[in-house]
């Protein structure tokens, strides 16, 4: 909270910071008269004059106050003191989905997360609120691991027509923006779901699928460009993907219900794959085993770090004797039919030759394309380009 003192809020007792957002710091509390824990997030001073900001928090508080359901974040309390808003809300010990997508996320639990935050989006769209801003960084875990939506803080009523934002401006995060927010088109709880489909493709990938060196390179993918094409052992999983991240909100997903439905279907059409996805954490212990790899193998490094993060799975090994024999048989066989294939074409041409390899008398075109030199001369750099 910048030179912030500490700010007192009766009733409650600040214990310790536990983060600060763009407009807001959020602390770990005792609520006395409960004497339970709780986390109370108080608007920052430097952004208190601001209309805007003030705004958004309170709407953010009266929207989850209306908005109780196991998997939306609980709140205990609004209030303005010193002038300063702030919100007591329920404190979530298990930390954020993106702190799993680090260490890798199996597709069983994946697919849980995600049907959790579709009942949960399926409520807010039901009391006729949009969040605006699904993402790995807002969904977090109970204790128990059950998985809660939170900060609602751009949330808004799907009739709202109050303009809290700039005219024609975007709100939310480009990684998970649905195409209809990046244009500035009206929104509804569908823009909700494809952001949703977003966090599942990293959930399953450990990447997002659309990327690039800027919001905009990135907004203009969300719009334009096809659905990547999803690993091999996940291809079971390529329809649900297009459903979610379709580009017109009316082909896509209508309602988180009917996510859920269609996730239940996947699971239960066979298991799911053990795999485990993990997303793109370059430290700098990776670097080194990147390094190290590169040397003992003489594998050539990346071209960036990015790559090597990437690549980082795939190094080259160094075959063993006897992948070694099995390789050299490969390449001798493929020799053979090749050879074989050769001497065939040249068998069937002399055959076919009136004039003899050695006679004296040949048309004007022999050695032409027209000739058939040309055949057998594509023929043969053909074979040696194989071998």
């Amino acid at each position: 909270m910048g030179n912030d003192v500490t700010p007192q809020i009766p009733g409650y007792r600040l214990v310790r910071e536990l983060g600060r957002g763009g407009m807001a710091t959020v602390f770990l509390a005792i609520q006395e008269k409960f004497d339970r824990e709780v986390a109370v997030k108080i608007l920052d001073k430097a952004v208190e004059q601001d209309q805007t900001f003030s705004a958004r928090f309170q709407r953010e508080s009266r929207i989850v106050s209306k908005l109780s359901h196991p998997h939306i974040i609980q709140v205990y309390d609004v209030g303005l003191h010193d002038d300063r808003h702030y919100l007591a809300m329920e404190l979530l010990t298990g930390g954020e989905l993106n702190d799993r997508l680090e260490k890798g996320l199996p597709a069983k639990e994946a697919f849980r997360v995600i049907k959790e935050i579709a009942r949960a989006l399926d409520f807010a769209h039901s009391k006729g609120f949009i969040h605006r801003d699904i993402k790995p960084e807002n969904i977090l875990f109970r204790e128990e691991g059950s998985a809660v939506l939170s900060d609602f803080g751009i949330a808004r009523g799907v009739d709202n027509e109050t303009q809290i934002t700039t005219i024609g401006s975007v709100v939310g995060t480009p990684f998970y923006m649905s195409p209809e927010q990046v244009t500035g088109d009206k929104l509804d709880g569908r823009a909700d779901l494809y952001s949703l489909g977003i966090v599942f493709y990293k959930a399953l990938t450990g990447t997002v699928p659309f990327d690039g060196a800027t919001a905009l390179d990135i907004g203009i993918r969300h719009i334009k460009d096809p659905v990547p094409r999803l690993p091999a052992h996940l291809t079971r999983f390529q329809a649900l993907i297009d459903k979610f991240l379709e580009k017109s909100p009316a082909r896509r997903f209508q309602t988180g219900a009917e996510v859920v439905r269609a996730l239940e279907e996947a699971e239960r059409h066979e298991p799911l794959p053990e795999s485990v996805a993990r997303t793109e954490v370059l430290t700098s212990e990776t670097v080194n085993e990147i390094r190290r790899s590169a040397e003992q193998h003489e594998v050539p490094r990346p071209a960036s770090a990015a790559a090597g993060a990437r690549n980082r799975l795939n190094v080259t090994r160094v075959p063993t004797q006897r992948g070694a024999q099995r390789q050299s048989s490969v390449r001798w066989l493929v020799a053979g039919i090749i050879l074989a294939v050769l001497a065939g074409t040249i068998a069937i041409y002399l055959m076919s030759n009136p004039y003899g390899v050695f006679g004296g008398q040949m048309p004007a075109d022999y050695g032409s394309e027209a000739g058939g030199g040309f055949a057998a001369a594509t023929t043969i750099n053909w074979a040696f380009a194989l071998i």
